[in-house]
C-alpha cells in the first residue's frame, strides 16, 4: 500500500478523534491558518500585483520585493539536508543567489513529494513578503480580518505566502505539503488534517 495512503488513514482517523493520536505529532502541527477560508471573488490574486520581480523553477513562479534579500532568503532555505541532494550543493551552473533559490525549492518540492508517495503535477506560485507585518496586511487584503501568521496558501490561486523575516525551510516544505495533498485528493481537506500530513514531512524530511 502506497505511503501516503499509510498517512492518509491517520489523518482522517484524527478527524474523528484528534487527541488520540501520538502526542510528538499533536504537537509538532504548526501554526497556520485554522480553517479553510473561503477566497472573496473581488480578489485580485497575483496577476493584479504591481512592482513584484520574479524568477521561475520547474515547479514555482517566485515573486519577491526589490527590497528582499535573495542571499539571506537562499541560506535560510538550506538549513535542512535532503538525502541524496545535501544541503550546501548545487550544481555548477547554479550560480546567482535566485537560481539557487529555485533550485533548493525544487529539490525541497521533489523531497516532500517522495515522503508523502505522491507526485501531482502542479505549478505554485510564492509570494514572498520582508516582514510578517507585510504578510498580515496581505492577508487581511484577502480575508478582511487580522490573522498574525508566519505563511499561508490560497488554493484559488495557488499561491503560497510567506516572509523573509521567518523564512525557514522548514516552513516552506510544511505548505508545500498542504499543497501537494490538495492537489493529489482534488478536495480540501480541514486544515488540521492537512497539519498532519505537513507535520509528518517536516518530521522526516531529513531521513
Amino acid at each position: 500500500m502506497k505511503k501516503h495512503f499509510l498517512v492518509l488513514s491517520v489523518a482522517l482517523l484524527a478527524s474523528f478523534n484528534y487527541m488520540s493520536l501520538p502526542a510528538e505529532l499533536v504537537n509538532s502541527v504548526t501554526t497556520t491558518l485554522e480553517m479553510n477560508d473561503a477566497i472573496p471573488d473581488q480578489y485580485i490574486g497575483i496577476a493584479g500585483q504591481q512592482n513584484w520581480k520574479t524568477f521561475k523553477s520547474a515547479y514555482f513562479t517566485v515573486y519577491y520585493l526589490p527590497q528582499d534579500d535573495l542571499k539571506s532568503i537562499e541560506r535560510k532555505l538550506r538549513t535542512r539536508t535532503l538525502p541524496s541532494y545535501g544541503r550546501d550543493t548545487y550544481p555548477d551552473n547554479v550560480r546567482s543567489a535566485a537560481d539557487k533559490i529555485a533550485y533548493r525549492l525544487d529539490m525541497l518540492f521533489i523531497r516532500t513529494r517522495e515522503l508523502l508517495d505522491t507526485y501531482p503535477d502542479v505549478r505554485v506560485n510564492i509570494k514572498i513578503f520582508k516582514t510578517r507585518a507585510q504578510l498580515g496586511d496581505e492577508y487581511y487584503k484577502i480575508y478582511k480580518r487580522e490573522k498574525d501568521l508566519p505563511s499561508f496558501y490560497v488554493n484559488k490561486d495557488k499561491t503560497m505566502y510567506v516572509c523573509e523575516s521567518d523564512l525557514t525551510d522548514s516552513i516552506i516544505v510544511q505548505e508545500m505539503a498542504r499543497i501537494v495533498i490538495d492537489q493529489d485528493i482534488g478536495v480540501i481537506l480541514p486544515a488540521r488534517i492537512k497539519n498532519l500530513f505537513s507535520s509528518y514531512v517536516n518530521s522526516h524530511l531529513d531521513e
